[in-house]
């Protein structure tokens, strides 16, 4: 494993939730797998309130931001979640970017058979799952579980469709 910070500020081990300060310890104690370079401190930027990160809006896991100083390259933002993994900021927004260009994507395929209308159906689609999504992010009194269990169900239910869509263009392509 790589260097770790050498001391962590009791206070901001103190303000976290139990899990949280376990993960935390980890990490400093270098015993994270996710955490695979060198850093000489971390900080807390967003505080020690658990919450759902504001740069995805598909997930559902609760995290705490963590800022670990002096990398090799530089400071790295991240979010750190509460089963002990860490999604830095770039992954979340290259993720994002990948979901905007498969929408783009879509939207190609869907305008070659403006006839069968599917442009409106999959925006509703994808507007069920997220509300659903929503529903999982904000109910405080799901598990972590039961929260990834509801968002990978509307995820294959939109994927579901998604692959009806499909199979409609190609029927149509054939006449």
């Amino acid at each position: 494993m790589a260097g770790r910070a050498k001391q962590l500020p009791l206070e901001l081990i103190n303000a976290c939730s139990n899990l949280f300060q376990s993960h935390i310890k980890a990490i400093v104690e270098g015993k994270n797998p996710h955490v695979t370079f060198p850093f000489k401190g971390i900080k807390l930027p967003r505080g020690t309130k658990e919450h759902c990160p504001f740069t995805d809006l598909e997930e559902v896991r609760n995290s705490v931001t963590i800022q670990f100083l002096g990398t090799p390259h530089g400071n790295i933002t991240a979010h750190l979640f509460n089963d002990g993994t860490l999604k830095t900021s770039t992954m979340m927004h290259q993720e994002n970017n990948r979901r905007r260009e498969q929408e783009a994507g879509l939207l190609v395929e869907e305008n070659k058979f403006p006839h069968l209308n599917q442009t409106p159906l999959r925006t509703q689609a994808y507007n069920r799952k997220m509300a659903r999504i929503r529903n999982a992010r904000d109910n405080s009194t799901w598990s972590i579980m039961k929260k990834q269990l509801e968002k990978a169900t509307a995820e294959e239910e939109y994927n579901r469709f998604l692959q009806e869509q499909a199979e409609q263009r190609a029927k149509a392509a054939k006449k």
